[in-house]
């Protein structure tokens, strides 16, 4: 699959990239060959293959989720640069 000039613009213009005429050359020949392998990829016959979500035997230990009481909101605020119990104050992040 080949990506052309257009869509190398494109693609560039949505993830707000500032590419020079040289880079845009070099990245669509790039995205071409990489499309060019995943194509290749998918013409593998992979019945009968098990999906491999990594590759050693490793598993997650989780603690069950209970809900506990937690005291810890005083010691918190009073490390707090500024609070105004029981809450911390911060700068406005939006205009009115």
């Amino acid at each position: 699959m080949t990506i052309d000039r257009k869509t190398v613009d494109h693609v560039a213009a949505l993830a707000r990239l500032g590419l020079t005429d040289d880079e845009k050359s070099k990245l669509a020949t790039e995205l071409s060959g990489i499309l060019d392998h995943v194509e290749m990829l998918s013409k593998l016959n992979t019945d009968g293959v098990d999906p491999l979500y990594h590759i050693l035997p490793l598993k997650n230990v989780f603690r069950d989720d209970e809900a506990r009481p937690s005291d810890v909101r005083d010691d918190v605020l009073k490390h707090a640069p500024h609070a105004r119990p029981p809450f911390f104050v911060v700068p406005n992040v939006l205009e009115e």
